[in-house]
């Protein structure tokens, strides 16, 4: 079944690593924390592959300048990152894979939100790999199923859940 929302949480310190999102409209909000400080929220090392909607959304409580962002692989997905509207918000993402897309950045507002593509002047990108195609690895009997198949482009970013390493 198609799952609309895999991590919503309001507050901060939220940490998302070494994840993968298979196939999920929306991977993970990144919610308001209420003025409150701690922890940086974060999403790093994880794979987000055919978010029918986005591959990461952040709101206007999520302190860019504390939001950790990096070593990300998102794929076949509909828009890369959306913001709430309104958002004034910068972020940085690096060290990222951002391939098969229709929009880069866009706003969103609740279930229905906005399709139109919106500006990418929020988001700082360094090292950012925008071409080019990743597999999926879809044998059930792999270690890796639904992982980055043996020998796929982004691999070297070690996205994806973590693996103990066989010599």
């Amino acid at each position: 079944m198609p799952l609309h929302v895999g991590v919503i949480a309001n507050g901060y310190g939220l940490v998302i690593d070494h994840c993968v999102f298979f196939n999920c409209k929306i991977p993970v909000v990144f919610w308001k924390n209420d003025g409150s400080t701690g922890s940086r929220s974060a999403m790093r090392h994880s794979l987000v592959y055919g978010g029918y909607f986005c591959g990461v959304w952040t709101t206007q409580g999520t302190n860019g300048d504390d939001f950790d962002f990096h070593h990300n692989i998102i794929a076949n997905t509909s828009t890369i990152w959306i913001r709430e509207k309104g958002s004034q918000r910068r972020y940085k993402a690096s060290d990222c894979m951002f391939v098969n897309y229709n929009k880069l950045a866009g706003y969103g507002n609740g279930p229905l939100s906005d399709s139109d593509a919106t500006s990418t002047d929020f988001l700082e990108m360094k090292n950012i790999q925008t071409t080019g195609n990743i597999v999926i690895e879809k044998d059930q009997s792999k270690r890796n199923y639904l992982q980055l198949a043996e020998g796929s482009k982004g691999s070297e970013l070690n996205a994806g859940l973590f693996k103990k390493r066989t010599l």
